[in-house]
């Protein structure tokens, strides 16, 4: 099983040291291969041109919680993985846009007789994660979304810079830059609203979401991290999907939501706060754009959809209110909760607060197609 080497060295010899001891775990070798980092923490690349990634257990503390890989929820990528599948094949829009990793091939280590939600089992894991072939399209680039938010001193945006080049486009542009915006509201919300539709939410903030770009050009998005795909259990009946039957520690609710609204709050904080927020933040920096302009492209691919997406009234009523008329929207609170969190509390510690709907601050929007 491989093993990142800080894990090797500062984790395993304490947390194993019995089956070291024994030869039940055996270290085989080091230096097997040159992986690369990635955007993520715990997660390396064998080869750029390659399309899986290897991620690792890592005992390394971000936002308050351990980079581990609990076998429930690496059960639970698996189930939300299958299940997103299913929804793209029920959807024509969303078998177009919508593309998903595989993420079915993992392996954690646990001794006989012992407990699979023992914590022990977190920190001897792996999982591969193999990206979708986009053969049928020529000069396809994927970015993630997070990476579009980075902005270096100068100011800086590497991402969106290389982007522009690809669209041939020149990189100091703040209109190019603004129609590149426009895209990314635009598939982002079409993709997320048409998933909460069918009573399921993936969670949609930028290091989980990856543009794919054709010549430069949105033309779809790829998902990946599929352990906290949330639903809504009387929407996914309606639309004839079938219950992923998640493996949830006793008293876990967390990937089951009660009501729209609650499944909805996911795309307001982690798709529209903390993902195309992040990047409008950045253009605004890089190109000096207004907020306001920015704003306005987030409202109206959130309208564009309601107005043409497959929606059912109900469906469109609700994202109607809460998206444009509510006076209030969701928030996501870190940084109170990781300071008030014990060390001991397991999982990353979150809160929702509540906010002016930042939709609203340039006036009532004009009205959708009721």
């Amino acid at each position: 099983m491989p093993v990142h080497p800080w894990q090797m060295q500062h984790a395993l010899p304490r947390i194993f040291a019995s089956e070291l001891t024994d030869g039940a775990c055996v270290p085989l070798s080091d230096g097997l291969g040159r992986f690369h980092a990635t955007s993520s923490l715990r997660t390396l690349a064998p080869d750029l041109s390659i399309r899986v990634e290897l991620k690792l257990s890592l005992a390394v503390p971000l936002l308050g919680d351990l980079r581990l890989l609990p076998p429930h929820f690496l059960r639970n990528g698996t189930k939300g993985g299958s299940l997103l599948r299913r929804l793209c094949a029920s959807s024509d829009m969303l078998r177009e846009r919508l593309h998903v990793c595989a993420e079915d091939e993992w392996w954690s280590y646990r001794a006989p007789g012992e407990d699979a939600t023992m914590g022990r089992a977190s920190h001897l894991a792996c999982l591969l994660r193999i990206y979708p072939r986009l053969v049928k399209r020529r000069n396809v680039e994927l970015v993630p979304m997070a990476a579009l938010a980075a902005v270096t001193p100068g100011p800086a945006a590497p991402a969106f810079e290389h982007v522009l080049g690809l669209r041939r486009e020149p990189p100091d542009c703040p209109a190019a830059a603004m129609a590149f915006f426009r895209e990314l509201c635009a598939v982002l919300s079409e993709t997320a609203l048409l998933c909460f539709a069918h009573g399921v939410m993936p969670e949609i903030h930028g290091q989980n979401v990856l543009v794919v770009l054709e010549a430069g050009r949105v033309d779809g998005i790829v998902l990946r991290d599929h352990d906290t795909v949330r639903v809504h259990p009387p929407w996914l009946a309606a639309a004839g999907l079938a219950d992923p039957e998640y493996v949830l520690p006793r008293g876990s609710t967390s990937l089951l939501v009660s009501t729209p609204e609650a499944l909805l709050a996911y795309f307001q904080t982690l798709g529209v706060q903390v993902n195309l927020w992040s990047i409008a933040d950045a253009l605004a920096r890089r190109y000096g754009l207004l907020e306001s302009t920015l704003l306005k492209a987030i409202q109206s691919a959130i309208e564009d959809t309601i107005n043409s997406a497959p929606l059912t009234p109900v469906v469109r009523q609700l994202l109607e209110s809460r998206l444009l008329h509510s006076k209030t929207w969701p928030t996501r609170l870190v940084l109170r909760p990781l300071l008030a969190a014990s060390t001991s509390t397991p999982g990353m510690p979150a809160g929702e607060g509540e906010m002016a709907n930042p939709l609203l601050r340039r006036g009532e929007p004009r009205r959708s197609r009721s």
